[in-house]
C-alpha cells in the first residue's frame, strides 16, 4: 500500500461529499425536492463513516499495520460500493425533470 492509495481514497470521499453537498443545497432551496431529504441524510451518514475509515486507514498505513490496512480498505470499498450508486441514482432523480414529471404523474394517477 502506498500514498497513492490514500490520495485515491480521499478523492473518492471528497467526490461523494461534494455530490451530497450539491443535493443538500438543492433540497434546502427547492420545495419540490423535499422528498429526497431523508435518503440524502442516510447517504451522508455512510459517507461520514467512509471519511472516518479513510482517516484510520491513513494512520494505520503510517504505522505500517498491514493487516489493519487491508481490513480498513475492504470496509472503505464496501461502503463505497454500497453508497455511490445510491447517491448517483438520487441525484439523477432529483435533477432529471423527465423522471420527476413521470413520478408526479404516477402519484396523481394513484389518487
Amino acid at each position: 500500500m502506498s500514498a497513492e492509495l490514500i490520495s485515491h481514497v480521499f478523492s473518492a470521499v471528497i467526490t461523494l461529499e461534494r455530490m451530497l453537498g450539491e443535493a443538500e443545497v438543492a433540497v434546502a432551496h427547492r420545495e419540490d425536492l423535499k422528498q429526497y431529504a431523508e435518503p440524502i441524510k442516510s447517504q451522508a451518514a455512510v459517507v461520514d463513516q467512509m471519511r472516518r475509515t479513510a482517516n484510520k486507514l491513513q494512520l494505520k498505513l503510517a504505522s505500517k499495520d498491514r493487516p489493519e490496512c487491508y481490513r480498513l480498505i475492504s470496509i472503505f470499498y464496501g461502503l463505497n460500493q454500497m453508497v455511490r450508486p445510491e447517491i448517483l441514482k438520487t441525484k439523477a432523480r432529483m435533477f432529471n425533470p423527465h423522471h420527476r414529471v413521470a413520478t408526479e404523474e404516477t402519484r396523481s394517477a394513484r389518487h
